[in-house]
């Protein structure tokens, strides 16, 4: 899937929290208090946020003490760019020449120690995408060389060194967030310790994987925090979280590593396309929204993976832990999104009007309370925005009219 198909996807998940905007925004500019990073289970980590994870990992130490490396006088590393590749300089001397064929951006170079032995090697990035995939080259102090680094380069994406510590970060983009991948080295062998996954929805969620011995990710903890000001508002447990994987089979349910649940269908089929870019992993196809504001993540299970396809919607009860088919959503036959503001929203075209209709809880029931027209631009570029609201038998009743751009927040 190209990279504009699903920057579609993403635009139609920012719609999910009734903000058009704010969904890219949120990416950019998350608040900065801060959380907790689980890294292993005797060592955690802090970083201050979401959006500060991905330029630079946080001044917090650690709460336990981690081992340092043996410090030595490091390679004073330099390089000049020339139109056709980069010449390394160490200690005043120019030691060598990479050809690339193309002038690399000097901004995403990386320069650090990456594998912690006291010597500052360095990440070239690629010609394409702007410095996210590249080569690692390792520095050998005894000939004062610079090799490719296999090890790393099976990654071959920029990493970061977390505040000093030996442990390096793979920061990615997912549908609504991002996403911190954390490394130790075993070794000579690169290893993962632990995964973030931050994301936005009716809250910003954070979710904190741990990887079992077979290399798979178990949610260990999700933090739900206000879209406003970063409070949170509730922690939740492994045991009381589910998460999925998309197997041949359907799609499988896990609490704490273990299969509670399988939704069948042939969603490995459906969704392998969204997996095609390297940002995304299959299971993002599921869209995980707290529907019914009771502070537990439900999902929905489309179709396909257009961003209009409709789909089945499941609660999650608390109860149980398990998730049940939602006959009050399904009724709907549509995308339906949660917004801050407790109502479900329903997006769709209506010939050439884009319509909002919103819906509220009442004793398990939806009723809808709002319906919005934006119309499409006159002769002039000019378009209105027309309300109208419900009355005791669900007909809709005219409200307001407005100019595009005057009309207030709908129910978002």
């Amino acid at each position: 899937m190209k990279r504009k198909e699903l920057i579609n996807l993403i635009s139609a998940v920012c719609l999910c929290a009734g903000v058009l905007s704010g969904c890219s925004d949120k990416e950019k500019n998350a608040v900065s208090s801060e959380k907790e990073i689980i890294i292993a289970p005797e060592t955690t980590l802090k970083i201050t946020s979401a959006t500060e994870e991905t330029t630079a990992l946080a001044t917090e130490a650690p709460t336990e003490a981690v081992t340092q490396p043996e410090v030595k006088t490091t390679n004073a590393l330099t390089y000049s760019i020339d139109e056709n590749g980069i010449e390394l300089i160490v200690d005043g001397e120019s030691t060598q020449y990479i050809s690339l064929g193309y002038e690399t951006e000097k901004r995403d170079i990386v320069a650090d120690d990456f594998d912690f032995d006291g010597y500052k090697d360095i990440f070239i990035p690629a010609k394409e995408y702007g410095g996210i995939p590249g080569t690692f080259y390792r520095y050998i102090p005894d000939s004062k060389q610079f090799e490719p680094w296999d090890e790393l380069n099976k990654i071959g994406r920029q990493m970061t060194v977390y505040n000093g510590e030996p442990i390096l970060v793979l920061s990615d983009y997912s549908q609504t967030g991002s996403r911190y991948t954390y490394y130790k080295w075993n070794n000579e062998v690169l290893e993962k310790i632990s995964f973030k996954d931050v994301y936005f929805s009716n809250y910003e969620i954070s979710d904190y994987y741990e990887y079992s011995a077979d290399g798979s990710k178990v949610l260990v903890k999700r933090e739900l925090r206000n879209w406003e000001n970063n409070a949170l508002l509730k922690t939740l447990e492994r045991d009381e979280l589910v998460y999925f994987s998309v197997e041949e089979n359907g799609i499988e349910v896990l609490r704490d590593g273990e299969v509670i649940q399988t939704i069948e269908g042939n969603y490995a089929e459906i969704y392998a396309p969204i997996a095609e870019n390297s940002y995304y992993t299959i299971e993002d196809a599921i869209y995980k929204m707290d529907y019914d504001f009771d502070d537990y993540l439900d999902v929905f299970i489309p179709d396909d993976i257009s961003y209009n396809s409709t789909g089945t919607y499941y609660r999650y009860d608390p109860d149980t832990g398990l998730l049940e088919e939602w006959n009050e959503l399904n009724k709907l036959d549509s995308r339906a999104y949660a917004s801050r503001k407790k109502t479900i929203n329903v997006y769709q075209g209506v010939g050439e009007d884009f319509c909002t209709t919103a819906y509220q809880w009442d004793n398990g029931t939806l009723k809808a309370i709002g319906y919005r027209v934006r119309g499409t631009s006159d002769e002039d570029g000019k378009s209105t925005v027309t309300d109208y609201t419900f009355d005791e038998n669900g007909e809709k009743v005219f409200s307001e009219s407005y100019e595009a751009g005057e009309a207030p927040a709908f129910y978002e």
